[in-house]
């Protein structure tokens, strides 16, 4: 989990961000997971006319079968005075084997809190994408998508998108 604060980010001079990235690929052979996976950005920006993101991306790749035990992807904004402020929570599960398979929950929450100096537009995106090519897909205690945009200015616009494509080619 990043918090960097204002002036440490990514994007404009005094925009905070964070960024979180974990990249599991085996191009042959299983990937497993035992315990719980987190992946968190959170970042705040008090400063004003700032553009802050954070930016949570978790992806896991098999040439065979994916199992992990529970997997919780959350990115958040607190911004009272910014610009542009925006949220992104990314997951990615891929298998070429006969399945994936999440024995706990799945968690992807994306929340940006824009205050009422807000100039801007904020945004908060969940995207979960789940494709078994060879077999099953198996969420076994659930899943929660969750985006939350609040925007007390009034002079921008609040995006909330949540979205899960779940694909197996011997069913969900």
């Amino acid at each position: 989990t990043g918090t960097p604060q204002a002036g440490n980010g990514i994007g404009s001079l005094g925009t905070a961000g964070a960024w979180a990235d974990v990249h599991i690929n085996a191009q042959t052979g299983n990937v497993t997971l035992d315990g719980p996976v987190h992946v968190g950005a959170n970042a705040t920006d008090a400063g004003h006319g700032g553009s802050p993101i954070a930016r949570a991306h978790f992806a896991a790749s098999a040439g065979d079968n994916l199992s992990a035990s529970s997997v919780t992807i959350n990115a958040q904004v607190t911004a009272p005075n910014a610009h542009n402020a925006f949220g992104l929570a990314l997951g990615e599960f891929s298998a070429s084997g006969s399945q994936i398979a999440i024995a706990g929950h799945i968690g992807m929450n994306a929340l940006v809190n824009a205050g009422a100096g807000a100039s801007g537009n904020v945004g908060a995106v969940a995207d979960l994408v789940a494709n078994a090519h060879g077999g099953q897909v198996a969420i076994v205690n659930g899943l929660a998508m969750n985006a939350n945009a609040v925007d007390l200015g009034s002079s921008g616009a609040a995006l909330a998108y949540a979205n899960a494509d779940i694909q197996g080619a011997a069913g969900v």
